[in-house]
């Protein structure tokens, strides 16, 4: 079996030539381009971060224990219902804390809102402050009483 003839003419090469350099220098900018990127460290602890995020993701066990790591509403709330159920001696007691486990985030998603938080945010704060004032109070008395 022969070769077939590919080029008639040395301009045809030529033209293939540069056709190809320019294929080659093209490719060299994008290496240099991810080379760069490479380089920067915030990079780098993404790519790693995504690469470890997709081999937890393959092993079935592994996913499960990632929702300690990186918590959401789903697993606030199987918290909320572990813990509301681990101090329940009947089976009951258990059934209702994995029903307010499940119940209880919807609620949160539903009644959250800016002015409610702003609000709740208010009411932390005064407790707070009176808190303050009668560990100051407290303190002053036993001062004036020694």
């Amino acid at each position: 079996m022969t070769a077939p003839e590919r080029f008639t003419s040395i301009a045809e090469v030529r033209a293939e030539l540069d056709r190809r350099t320019a294929m080659r220098d093209a490719r060299r900018a994008d290496l240099r381009q991810e080379w760069a990127r490479l380089q920067d460290p915030v990079f780098r602890r993404h790519l790693l971060g995504e690469g470890v995020r997709h081999a937890i993701g393959g092993i079935p066990w592994l996913k499960a224990l990632r929702g300690l790591f990186t918590p959401s509403r789903s697993t606030a709330g199987q918290l909320v219902g572990l813990a509301m159920g681990a101090g329940r001696k009947t089976p009951a007691g258990r059934v209702a804390g994995m029903v307010a486990g499940l119940v209880l985030p919807l609620l949160v998603d539903r009644l959250a809102t800016p002015e409610r938080a702003d609000q709740v945010v208010g009411e932390l704060r005064r407790s707070w402050d009176r808190l303050r004032d009668r560990w100051r109070e407290r303190r002053e008395r036993r001062q004036d009483e020694v």
